[in-house]
């Protein structure tokens, strides 16, 4: 398993993103603006390659703060897969599969 990005909502992404470039020395990986969905994220990283994590900085339109305890969101992360695991799990799934449309 490895992470992928911790997500916080953020209410002044330019202050937010400063901060986390400019005091932490961190690299802005990419920054997207969603005007559909009325949000804009945006990805510091602390170290460059395809395996840093990073943090996703929210920022949801008209939203200037968060009270405390509601800004964390989520940690992605992802799973690696286990070609063993898979064949047995996939062999599994069929034998359930079976048996419970038998019945």
């Amino acid at each position: 398993m490895r992470i992928l990005h911790t997500m916080i909502r953020v209410g002044n992404l330019e202050s937010r993103s400063s901060f986390y470039t400019k005091a932490l020395g961190m690299q802005l990986l990419r920054q997207r603006d969603y005007p559909d969905g009325e949000f804009t994220l945006a990805f510091p990283r602390l170290w460059s390659g395809r395996l840093a994590p990073a943090i996703e900085l929210t920022y949801n339109y008209g939203v200037s703060s968060y009270e405390l305890g509601t800004g964390f969101g989520h940690i992605a992360r992802r799973r690696e897969r286990h070609p063993r695991r898979l064949r047995r799990h996939s062999a599994s799934r069929r034998k359930d599969h079976r048996a419970s449309r038998d019945r």
